[in-house]
This record gives structure tokens, C-alpha cells and sequence, in this order.
């Protein structure tokens, strides 16, 4: 283990687009749920619901918290119907690919709990997990829920992770693909990790940086 990691006890990972290839697409069919979710409530033409469903993301950070407070969706609604049994062929490349067996492998050898922290929901990541193979490897799931549907880079998502699980920030590490989702971690002394964005970053938020998640897996061992 590199020495920048030596003091890591509890690794954390961010699921779509972080253990996953964002080239995958696969969150483009959740975006299609949402976008036929607002066209049903609403009313609303396709055009019509991709706009809204955009703006309320641009607004509130979230879809789901936008029309949670804005309309009066229950977001618990909203989220099983924008993940529920989400086509997961997107992923076969990576599924069946030597690469993925390798990320499993490291993932697999990291000394200390492991834990997968998500946007999205505990369903969806349990289906793609264990698409994937990798349900093992994760100690536990934290989702949207958990943190009272505020979601990352939101305060209770992280409070809700270090409370159930005795997480200890300055001996954690996490690794996202969103460097706005880096943040609050950095804040609260996490060791913070960049993957599956081109080009080196210059936000301070970032520790280390690699073009994908085997890469960076490749430097920490």
C-alpha cells in the first residue's frame, strides 16, 4: 500500500460511473425513467419532461429533491420508479472484461471495510453489484435514503455513512467521479479520490487523481 493510504481503515466508493465506466451510459436509462416518470405525473410532453427533470437537477442538485419540494413528490415514489429493474446490458462489455476482473481483485485486497455510498438507491445498487460481480467485496450499501434524501455532496449523506458505520473521516478514503461530490469528504478529512475524468484536476478538494478506477487501484497498491 502506498504510504499516502497507510492510515486508511475504511474505504468508501461512490457505484455509478466510479465502479463502473461512465462509457457504459447506464445512467442515461435512469434519466429516461425520470423523464417518463415527469411525463405521466405532469402531463407533459417528452421535450417538455427531459427540460424539467434537467432544470430541477440545475436548481436543487437533485431531481428528486427538486420535486420533492417543489411538487410534493415523495421522493421514496419517484426513485423506485426511476431505478426499478434499470436494463443493465449497458455493462456486459464491462462485466466480461479482464480489466473488471482485475478491479475486483485489488478492491478484494484493500485491508479494511469497504463500503459503497450512492446517490442512488440501495436496489439499484444491489442489481448492479451483483451484475457485476462485486457484491461481495462491500462490507454495506449507503443510499439516497439513508441520508434522508439529501444527497451528496449534502451534509446528512455523510453524516448518516459516519454514524452507522463509526466512520472515522481522517482514516477514510473515498472514491467518487464527481469532484463536486468530494467536497464535504475533503472537508471533513477524508482522503479523497478522482476517477473516470480526463485531464488532471486542480480543485484542492482532490488528493489523487487517475483516468480510471483500475489505474488509481494500480498506484495504491
Amino acid at each position: 500500500m502506498t504510504p499516502a493510504l497507510a492510515h486508511v481503515t475504511t474505504w468508501i466508493f461512490d457505484l455509478d460511473n466510479t465502479l463502473y465506466p461512465p462509457e457504459s451510459r447506464l445512467e442515461d436509462e435512469v434519466v429516461n425513467r425520470m423523464v417518463c416518470y415527469t411525463a405521466g405525473r405532469f402531463n407533459l410532453g417528452i421535450q417538455a419532461s427531459k427540460d424539467m427533470v434537467y432544470q430541477h437537477h440545475v436548481k436543487h442538485g437533485a431531481t428528486v429533491i427538486g420535486y420533492y419540494e417543489d411538487h410534493g413528490v415523495e421522493p421514496e415514489h419517484f426513485l423506485t420508479f426511476a431505478y426499478w429493474d434499470v436494463p443493465l446490458e449497458k455493462l456486459n462489455e464491462w462485466r466480461d472484461s479482464a480489466e473488471l476482473a482485475e478491479v475486483r481483485s485489488r478492491i478484494a485486497a484493500l485491508p479494511g471495510r469497504k463500503l459503497v455510498f450512492t446517490n442512488g438507491t440501495r436496489y439499484h445498487a444491489e442489481r448492479v453489484l451483483s451484475y457485476l460481480g462485486m457484491r461481495e467485496l462491500f462490507d454495506d450499501i449507503i443510499d439516497i435514503a439513508d441520508g434522508d434524501y439529501r444527497p451528496k455532496p449534502q451534509m446528512p449523506m455523510y453524516t448518516s455513512l459516519m454514524r452507522r458505520y463509526g466512520v472515522d473521516p481522517k482514516r477514510s478514503a473515498f472514491v467518487e467521479d464527481s469532484a463536486k461530490n468530494l467536497t464535504t469528504a475533503k472537508e471533513l478529512g477524508m482522503y479523497t479520490v478522482l476517477v473516470n475524468r480526463p485531464g488532471t484536476p486542480t480543485d484542492q478538494t482532490v488528493d489523487a487523481s487517475a483516468p480510471s478506477l483500475l489505474d488509481w487501484l494500480r498506484q495504491a497498491a
